[in-house]
């Protein structure tokens, strides 16, 4: 499991300028919810915290972003499980 997240920060929406890195569909922290689902697709789960944010979950590829503030913050890469 690899994850990169701002969600620590006083403002998690400010710290993505800090990592350049994205995703192999060009997807990085401070993306919107609307440029995650452009590429990657309707979630497999979408969860809604409310004033927390919200998380978009894939399963194919093992991925999920968080988001606050319509901006990612988190994107948290899962093992597919085989070897």
């Amino acid at each position: 499991m690899i994850q990169v997240s701002t969600s620590q920060l006083e403002d998690p929406t400010q710290g993505f300028r800090n990592f350049p890195g994205s995703t192999s569909e060009g997807i990085g922290l401070g993306a919107s919810e609307q440029e995650i689902i452009a590429r990657y697709g309707k979630p497999s789960l979408r969860q809604d915290y409310g004033q927390t944010g919200v998380e978009l979950s894939y399963t194919n590829p093992p991925i999920t972003f968080g988001l606050q503030n319509d901006r990612c913050t988190s994107i948290l890469l899962r093992g597919s499980g085989q070897k």
